[in-house]
């Protein structure tokens, strides 16, 4: 589809972009998304400045352990698209941080620094709600609670979790966990729950208005989050605003936003139950170290753009790369 759709635009869009760009004269070419064909010529033949915009990559699962790329001829095929944008990544190539190592592979393909923008999405402020949910609800006043947020689907990896709690509760007895959200995997969770004997440590808060979101984070003493693909999710960003540290996984989709011990814990994912039980145990017997997470999770949240600041500060490299000519 993605070779279908540059075919199309470039037999139907490029003469109308051609002509656009002769008529408003641009300052420079924002070309979103894989139709590479179309930016790619439109600035050989108009010599306007080429920016790529990327919302993250599908190439990090092949990445190895050295930081290259490995690429099969079946891979080649299908990525053509993709890797022509990181083979001739115009003046500048632009990639959300979403968790996919985009600034990897960038690496891997040998973009230039200078022509490269490795950035987190913006926050929304947007107004928040009271919590009409009790997440501590019938659970002792000592607990140490840790919740979930997310929409329950094989992917999102909630299974992990409760896979590791009859060893968090064997080691700590007070840890609790809510799981908020809904889904279609809800039920095969629940069993599971019910099968590993975790009912009266494990319940299901079940969906809660987004406005509610981040309040409701700030009932509990900790996020967990360990999803199969990748951990950089919405909820982890609610975190920081609920100023609450997280345990999730140390899979390389968190790099550049929660860094170990100091805002979160970041377990190997070689033993999750293992490493997963043992850091939430770690923070609720460790009052100290719990502290300094939250003071962590303050000056990350300190840090963090709202989209107006976000897009602001894209616009001024931007003009950084295109004021002054094409980068050497």
């Amino acid at each position: 589809m993605n070779f279908l759709f540059i075919f199309l635009t470039m037999i139907f869009s490029f003469g109308f972009h051609m002509r656009l760009i002769k008529h408003i004269k641009p300052l420079f070419i924002y070309q979103m998304g894989y139709n590479t064909l179309n930016g790619h010529f439109l600035q050989l033949r108009t010599c306007v400045p080429l920016v790529y915009r990327m919302f993250g990559t599908a190439l990090w699962e092949k990445l190895d352990s050295t930081g290259h790329i490995r690429l099969n001829l079946w891979d080649r095929i299908r990525s053509t698209p993709e890797t022509y944008i990181y083979r001739h990544p115009g003046d500048l190539m632009v990639i959300s941080n979403d968790g996919t190592r985009g600034g990897k592979v960038m690496r891997a393909f040998g973009v230039p620094e200078q022509r490269s923008l490795f950035i987190m999405n913006g926050i929304g402020y947007q107004r928040e709600r009271k919590s009409k949910a009790n997440l501590r609800k019938g659970f002792g006043k000592d607990v140490f609670l840790a919740v979930t947020v997310t929409r329950l689907v094989p992917w999102k990896g909630v299974d992990r979790t409760i896979w590791a709690f009859p060893l968090v509760i064997k080691k700590e007895p007070r840890l609790r966990l809510v799981i908020v959200g809904d889904g279609n995997e809800r039920k095969a969770l629940e069993d599971l729950v019910r099968e590993s004997g975790m009912e009266e440590f494990v319940k299901f808060q079940g969906v809660i208005p987004h406005d509610m979101v981040i309040d409701t984070i700030r009932q509990a003493d900790v996020l967990i989050s360990t999803q199969y693909v990748t951990n950089r999710s919405n909820c982890t960003l609610e975190a920081v605003m609920a100023g609450r540290p997280v345990v999730s996984l140390d899979d390389g989709s968190l790099d550049g936003f929660w860094e170990h011990m100091r805002d979160s814990l970041l377990v190997d994912t070689d033993d999750i139950n293992e490493q997963l039980s043992s850091a939430l145990v770690c923070l609720a017997k460790d009052p100290k170290l719990y502290g300094k997470l939250r003071k962590g999770v303050e000056k990350t949240r300190s840090q963090m753009r709202s989209w107006t600041q976000r897009i602001n500060y894209e616009l001024e490299v931007i003009e950084g790369v295109i004021g002054s000519g094409k980068p050497e």
